[in-house]
């Protein structure tokens, strides 16, 4: 039980700063290529919150990514 509320307790707060701050968050399903943007992320690139707006990442990914960045973010990625 201990344990559950500690990860309730840092949930909510990691949730605060996430707030405070206004960062956009995502979420990479390598597996299936399925990217989850939070709200923040979604208003940033001026696209609506919706699990079904992205779900095939890479293309997405790509079509945000400025083209001189293209190269580089796809050698870092496979660094990686």
């Amino acid at each position: 039980h201990r344990s559950q509320q500690a990860l309730a307790a840092e949930r909510e707060r990691l949730g605060n700063i996430l707030a405070g701050t206004g960062a956009g968050t995502w979420e990479w399903d390598l597996a299936s290529g399925r990217i989850d943007i939070s709200d923040q992320l979604a208003a940033m690139l001026g696209q609506r919150h919706d699990p079904d707006v992205w779900p095939d990442g890479a293309r997405q990914r790509l079509s945000i990514t400025h083209p001189d960045d293209v190269a580089a973010m796809n050698r870092r990625f496979a660094a990686h």
